[in-house]
């Protein structure tokens, strides 16, 4: 699959746990010609799994070789940014093989801008690979964000609580 170092062929269980663990802020949408599945594009967890990323996510796609790097991809990347933004992330992360470059290429095309490279980081077939690591940055709305941390977080309703009443102070203090 398209920017992953693993070379072997996964079970149909780990597929089903894959997909058991995608839910409606991680949709999975697949493509399909003649009944048969050819491609599909997921948002995944992002890079780091702690809450103050948790608006994060990661494009995951799935082509054939074939036809990684082609329009298709920028077609699928641009669709993940479109439902990406609408579920409310502010920020898209990749972590591709940097050797790929009609894939760095693809990513490029749909926006997306280097951040560095990640040396020896992956290993694949007896090598350590670097990995580019790419980001596309959304643009979020922060009173939506807010929002959505404060009613996952109790913490954050506090501290948003606690600024809103500062200041109402402030403001009434300058009166």
């Amino acid at each position: 699959g398209e920017g992953t170092l693993e070379i072997d062929q996964r079970p149909v269980e780990y597929r089903q746990e894959w997909l058991a663990a995608h839910d409606r802020r991680h949709p999975v949408f697949v493509g399909t010609q003649e009944e048969k599945v050819v491609c599909w594009a997921a948002l995944g967890y992002g890079v780091l799994e702690r809450y103050p990323f948790e608006w994060v996510a990661a494009p995951e796609l799935g082509l054939p070789p074939e036809l990684e790097g082609s329009e298709l991809t920028d077609l699928l990347l641009r669709f993940l940014e479109q439902q990406a933004a609408r579920l409310g992330y502010y920020k898209l992360m990749a972590c591709l093989p940097a050797r790929q470059r009609y894939l760095l290429h693809a990513y490029r095309r749909a926006g997306f801008r280097d951040v560095g490279v990640l040396r020896g980081h992956g290993y694949c077939r007896g090598e350590l690979w670097d990995m580019a690591l790419m980001e596309r940055l959304l643009t979020p709305d922060m009173g939506q964000l807010a929002e959505q941390y404060s009613r996952r977080y109790p913490f954050y309703k506090d501290y948003f609580e606690a600024e809103r009443r500062r200041r109402e102070e402030a403001a009434a203090g300058g009166l």
